[in-house]
């Protein structure tokens, strides 16, 4: 039944960001996808992950900025969806949906409780602080995060064989 369990997550994430699909760009989505030209050029995408592309956040800094899926999920999309905000929105909703289906996986493996799992993930979808990732079209990068930090726990969780059952 695992399948009816993405199929029920899916839909309570659709129903739950719905009415964001049809909104706009804003802030951050002009100036690093539509306004910075580098990423229209499908070859540009692999040279973000050299670290010299991005390295100074302001001209009177001298921190490091170095977060390549940041920037390639979005440049990604712009290769398939150009100014379609649509598009964007949509791929945001599909990525977190994964990341709710990984922390159902975590939860149900740390804990070997379906319903547990399925309350957990269910709130996470709903928490009103989520809705940055599917409204704001450049936060793909959070879900892409929750994706390979709860994998990294089902994969420890999995491989040390222990739940967190009292």
């Amino acid at each position: 039944r695992p399948w009816l369990v993405a199929a029920a997550l899916g839909v309570i994430c659709g129903v739950t960001f719905f009415n964001s699909l049809h909104s706009d760009f804003m802030m951050d989505d002009y100036g690093l996808i539509l306004q910075d030209t580098r990423g229209h050029n499908p070859r540009h995408l692999l040279k973000e992950f050299l670290p010299e592309n991005r390295l100074i956040m302001s001209q009177t800094s001298e921190q490091v900025y170095y977060r390549p899926w940041a920037h390639i999920i979005p440049l990604g999309c712009y290769a398939l969806f150009r100014d379609n905000p649509f598009g964007y929105h949509v791929v945001n909703l599909i990525l977190f949906w994964l990341a709710a289906l990984c922390v159902f996986g975590f939860i149900r493996c740390a804990f070997q409780d379906t319903a547990l799992a399925f309350l957990t993930s269910l709130f996470f979808i709903i928490h009103p602080i989520n809705g940055l990732t599917v409204n704001y079209i450049t936060a793909s990068v959070f879900s892409i995060q929750v994706i390979a930090m709860m994998l990294g726990l089902i994969a420890g969780c999995t491989d040390a064989d222990v739940t967190f059952v009292p």
